[in-house]
């Protein structure tokens, strides 16, 4: 009994020290304030993995120990349940498994001092996530939490945030040195504390502090600082979704046109995702936006969605440079994506390799956002230019997280930049995170001696100068820096210098320690013929969605009573139940006509697009009286899945069976979708010819005719439309947009308004309304608008809109 209670005990000792580290840092993550704390996050897994007294110890320990220190860094995962971070941190943990084999084996092999071998295999490790995790999402490198002591960050602009990381982890391995010689040697100085290892390995950690700390005291007094551009950064303490993108972008032209005063800024700056949608397609950002840079006298610097040429039915994620008079000057799209958010890591090597995994995988990623995200990176860092009167002013746009990857604003320095400026949608992710952003927007300053300048849409948003010091913050209407909204209005201060050393190292610091930490685990094979006592596989099996697509049903017999049954399901709200039976009314063409409608609606539903696709191929294929209809539905289903290609051929094969109004439009508003107009115009005119007697593709070629400029002719259109069917609200809206687009304001409010009681919940209506009312000055009109919108888009949840 005795062996078994003191085996247990051991085993509750290793998973102690494994986990406390999760324990510290989780508690740093909520309290940035107590920034010592990481001082000691490493000294459990030196202990557990450097003990001479104690028996080898299991690496699984220490991955189940970084893995709870990865989910207890990222509690932003938790909001969309528990698989989220149990998964992001199966992947993001990879990197970090090698410190303790490596660290373990280095120590048995030589002895070394741990305040030496801790930072060096700890850096080496930083570097690593920093370079291969996905997404290059590594937000907590320990010399992070020392970003607000000034004097110490000094030293990053020769070895960037790792050279503070260094020292904060050395203070790990020196605590570990110091407890095992007064556990082995006892309380005597000259045996214990006072012995010649420990007092020089105390001395040389205290002179490196000192050093470090009189080098940032002589940089700070020597960094000259010289005036900037004035910008305005607008933080409008809103969550950005595709379902809110008119009040959101109401929001933001009303805070702005009350906030900032008129020819007092040289740029104003809106978050990232400010506007969700394309800024060129149809709708009216840019003429509001060209309307505001003349009225302000400024540049505009604004997050939307872009086109990326080549790939259509994709988005990229970009900052647009509009100058005072409503040019796109330049443009920057994201380069490092978020996966899974953002895009789909790995996509078209899976769609290559292994088919059945890839659409596996896609069907999981639905299912845990909600969507399939559409984003293309960018090519790199750009240089844009800010024209003063003190002349033009080369700075650099980072998106969201891509100042946690060092090299990127570094690349920046290099350039010629001369401020950076990061504008992010970070949503309800929470005040201390959004802190820890903050701190490492604080070394990327102090980096490459660049000015920052931060605009979140819930903060914190403010002014870092080149040497890492806040110059100011936002503070909203409630007096806060985070869930606030507010304007900030600030000068960028601007060093003078060349770019640093280390913009131009290439993270040697950091690749030093890696060089040094192979060496010295290479030579401790070489040194010696011990194995490792112990191996760690880590292997992450993804299966959902794994049963491919159904099969349309072979029993004519239960045909009918599966058509009823499946309806019934589907106005339950029981879709994957429906889906069954509606693909068992398959069984016979007649009910399986009926079927085809709600079929997609729950192929949809359930998050399977892909499986619909492959579904309506195998319908067409067994009934050839069917396959007009069933190719459209695939179509649909492909354009779904990410495949604007291979959804046009299947809506062309569709009207080369049988002309249908329904493919017509679905094909038209593809087309329009990706950009190209004029071949939409072209098949709205063919379909129009081939069926003219529809209803439908009427309004979409007027609104389609109004996008593209084509004003007079889509009046006509539209105007047709209406004689026909008064009580059509979106024909209405668009009629309404011509008459502005010609200048006929009153026109225009009475077919907005005329649109609102045919639909008294028009969003689109009440947006138009409001745009004119700002132009014209009246705010309390435009507020009352902006809050019934307001009203209507909270009923319309989170997820992606789908177009009319």
């Amino acid at each position: 009994m005795s062996t078994r209670l003191q085996h247990a005990g051991r085993i509750g000792a290793a998973l102690a020290l494994a986990f406390l580290p999760a324990l510290v840092l989780g508690i740093y993550v909520r309290h940035p304030a107590l920034a010592r704390l990481p001082y000691l996050a490493l000294l459990p897994w030196v202990v557990l993995y450097t003990d001479d007294r104690r028996p080898s110890v299991s690496v699984v320990y220490y991955f189940l120990g970084a893995l709870a220190t990865w989910i207890a860094l990222y509690p932003g995962c938790y909001g969309y349940g528990w698989i989220a971070p149990v998964f992001m941190g199966l992947i993001c943990v990879v990197p970090w498994m090698p410190f303790a084999p490596i660290l373990r084996r280095v120590h048995r092999s030589f002895a070394l001092p741990r305040v030496l071998t801790v930072p060096l295999i700890w850096v080496a490790i930083e570097w690593l996530r920093a370079e291969v995790t996905v997404g290059h999402f590594d937000l907590y490198r320990l010399g992070y939490s020392q970003a607000r002591f000034t004097h110490l960050a000094q030293i990053s602009d020769v070895t960037g945030v790792y050279g503070v990381s260094f020292l904060v982890a050395a203070v790990s391995g020196l605590l570990s040195d110091l407890g095992f010689s007064l556990r082995d040697h006892g309380w005597s100085p000259r045996r214990g504390w006072g012995r010649p290892r420990i007092v020089v390995s105390v001395a040389v950690l205290a002179g490196l502090f000192l050093a470090v700390w009189a080098y940032g005291a002589v940089r700070l007094r020597g960094l000259e600082l010289l005036d900037g551009p004035r910008l305005a950064v607008v933080q409008p303490n809103v969550l950005h979704t595709i379902r809110n993108l008119r009040g959101v972008h109401l929001t933001q032209l009303l805070m702005t046109d009350e906030k900032v005063p008129a020819g007092e800024v040289d740029m104003i700056i809106w978050p990232e995702n400010a506007i969700m949608d394309d800024i060129r397609r149809g709708g009216p950002y840019l003429e509001d936006l060209r309307w505001l840079a003349a009225e302000k006298d400024a540049a505009l610097l604004v997050g939307a969605l872009g086109l990326p040429v080549g790939h259509p039915g994709r988005t990229t994620n970009t900052a647009f440079l509009l100058t005072r008079d409503g040019t796109i000057a330049g443009t920057y799209a994201k380069t490092y994506l978020f996966p899974w958010s953002e895009y789909v890591p790995q996509d078209d090597l899976l769609r290559r390799l292994a088919p059945a995994l890839h659409r596996s995988h896609r069907i999981l990623t639905r299912k845990s956002w909600g969507f399939l995200p559409t984003g293309v990176a960018g090519e790199g860092m750009v240089l844009l230019g800010l024209p003063t009167d003190d002349g033009e002013f080369p700075f650099s746009v980072l998106i969201c997280v891509e100042n946690a990857y060092p090299p990127f604003p570094a690349e920046a320095g290099r350039a010629g930049a001369r401020f950076l400026v990061n504008i992010t949608s970070e949503g309800d992710v929470g005040g201390p995170v959004q802190e820890q952003l903050l701190r490492i927007c604080i070394f990327r300053a102090v980096e490459s001696r660049l000015a920052y300048v931060r605009a979140g849409n819930t903060g914190i948003s403010g002014f870092i100068d080149p040497a890492g010091r806040v110059q100011s913050l936002l503070l909203g209407e409630r007096g806060r820096t985070t869930f606030d909204s507010g304007v900030l209005i600030d000068r960028v201060r601007v060093a003078s210098g060349e770019p640093t050393v280390y913009s131009r190292s290439a993270d040697a610091f950091a690749k030093a320690c890696v060089v040094a930490t192979l060496l010295i685990w290479g030579w401790s094979w070489l040194s010696t013929r011990r194995r490792t006592s112990g191996t760690l596989v880590v292997s992450v099996l993804l299966a959902a969605g794994c049963s491919g697509a159904p099969d349309p049903g072979r029993d004519p017999g239960i045909a009918s009573p599966s058509l009823q049954r499946g309806l019934r399901l589907l106005d339950e709200g029981s879709h994957q139940e429906a889906l069954e039976a509606l693909t068992a009314a398959c069984g016979e063409a007649a009910p399986c006509r009926r079927a085809l409608q709600p079929t997609a609606v729950c192929f949809i539903k359930v998050g399977e697009p892909e499986h619909g696709a492959d579904y309506f191929a195998a319908v067409a294929e067994r009934y050839p009286e069917l396959a007009a209809e069933a190719l459209s539905y695939r179509g649909y289903m492909l354009e779904k899945s990410l495949e604007p290609g291979a959804a046009e051929e299947a809506y062309r094969r569709s009207l080369a069976l049988a002309a249908s109004e329904e493919a017509y439009a679905l094909l038209a508003k593809l087309l329009v979708r990706n950009g190209e107009m004029e071949r939409a115009i072209e098949t709205f005119r063919e379909g129009l010819g081939a069926l003219p007697r529809v209803t439908t593709l009427p309004f979409l070629y007027g609104r389609a005719l109004m996008m593209h400029g084509e004003l007079e002719e889509s009046r006509k259109v539209l105007a047709a439309v209406l004689a026909k069917d008064p009580t059509n609200g979106p024909a209405w809206d668009s009629l309404g947009r011509v008459y502005l687009a010609t200048g006929e304001n009153p026109a225009a409010v009475a077919a907005f308004r005329r649109a609102l009681e045919v639909d008294p919940a028009d969003v689109e209506a009440r947006y138009q309304l409001a745009r004119i009312a700002i132009r014209r000055g009246d705010t309390e009109e435009a507020h009352r608008l902006l809050r019934e919108i307001e009203e209507i888009e909270t009923t319309l949840g989170r997820g992606p809109r789908e177009e009319d």
